[in-house]
């Protein structure tokens, strides 16, 4: 069965698991979009199927949202229809400059760069992928954006104790105070209330989710280990895009991509800080998470059972890193 034969079985599946309210494709309404699996979202009054991948094809088309860097998405799945930026968050024109003059300096020759062996940068791989999630979850870094986000936490709630009092002043005393509270639990609700002691799973949990992510950097080709180099940033960019997926996890076709891990809620740092504490843009975990569906969807029926067969031995407890030369190396998906 092909990929889009299994994507259409799932549709189905749900279609038939739903009561609609609404006769199949009733227009006069306003759709209550729920998601079906990545890139899929179903109406849950009237039924109707909106798959980004289709197309022109679809009853109801992509309403585009349009970005500050002219990349446009939609905002029914949240999927990028067009991307116009690069993925390396770090490139600027003046980097760029830098790195050309650097490169074809001594009269226009480029220096020479040692070529690594696969087996070097599936090894480098697997070393980045391990310090991004220490770095994440358990150093210092981590502990001081916890201790960061519970004080901005305090400040919002002593603001909006402040800005309740000094506008209610003249009321008796144990009705304000009440009233003050609930005001700033109701200011507060959409902020997520950080816990004043986190203790994070053992790092050891985390070795079947490390996999997965070499797995996937290897079988989708989001680096290339048999290149000269291999692209440390990238692949840190990728797994902490991929941490702030597995909250919920990723299902293809359906087939479980990523398991969903929802103790990461509490405990990854608030997106928002992810550029004062780590100096990344919380941007990079929408455009990874698109980057991850594009690479699934573009999969023939014999690759993604490749990335399936590959994803399984990933996930078997006793399983180890393939580092092997290209006898071991898993096949593209592209």
């Amino acid at each position: 069965m092909s990929a889009r034969a299994r994507a259409q079985c799932v549709w189905h599946a749900w279609w038939q698991r739903q009561q609609f309210l609404l006769p199949p494709g009733y227009g006069g309404h306003e759709h209550r979009w729920v998601s079906i699996q990545f890139g899929v979202v179903g109406c849950a009054l009237c039924g109707t199927v909106h798959a980004c991948q289709r197309g022109g094809n679809n009853v109801v088309p992509c309403l585009r949202v349009f970005n500050e860097d002219s990349s446009s998405v939609c905002e029914y799945t949240a999927m990028v229809l067009e991307q116009s930026m690069l993925l390396d968050h770090t490139l600027d024109v003046e980097g760029y400059n830098k790195n050309r003059e650097r490169l074809y300096a001594d009269g226009g020759a480029r220096h020479s760069v040692r070529e690594s062996s696969y087996g070097e940068n599936v090894a480098q791989v697997i070393k980045q992928v391990d310090a991004t999630v220490h770095a994440m979850l358990y150093s210092d870094t981590a502990a001081r954006c916890r201790a960061a986000e519970i004080l901005r936490f305090k400040r919002k709630v002593d603001n909006a104790l402040q800005h309740y009092t000094s506008k209610h002043r003249g009321h008796p005393l144990q009705l304000d105070v009440t009233r003050a509270f609930e005001y700033a639990v109701c200011t507060v609700r959409a902020v997520r209330a950080p816990r004043p002691c986190i203790n994070p799973p053992p790092e050891q949990s985390f070795m079947v989710f490390k996999r997965v992510m070499v797995t996937l950097l290897q079988t989708l080709n989001i680096v290339e280990c048999s290149r000269t180099r291999v692209n440390a940033e990238r692949v840190s960019v990728f797994v902490v895009g991929m941490l702030y997926v597995a909250v919920q996890g990723v299902t293809a076709h359906g087939v479980v991509i990523l398991h969903a891990r929802p103790e990461l809620q509490e405990i990854l740092p608030l997106q928002s800080m992810l550029y004062e504490f780590f100096g990344l843009h919380a941007k990079l975990i929408t455009e990874n998470e698109n980057m991850l569906k594009r690479y699934v969807n573009a999969c023939t029926e014999r690759e993604f059972e490749v990335l399936v067969n590959n994803l399984q031995h990933a996930q078997t407890p006793d399983a180890g890193y393939t580092t092997a030369g290209s006898a071991h190396s898993p096949a593209s998906c592209q």
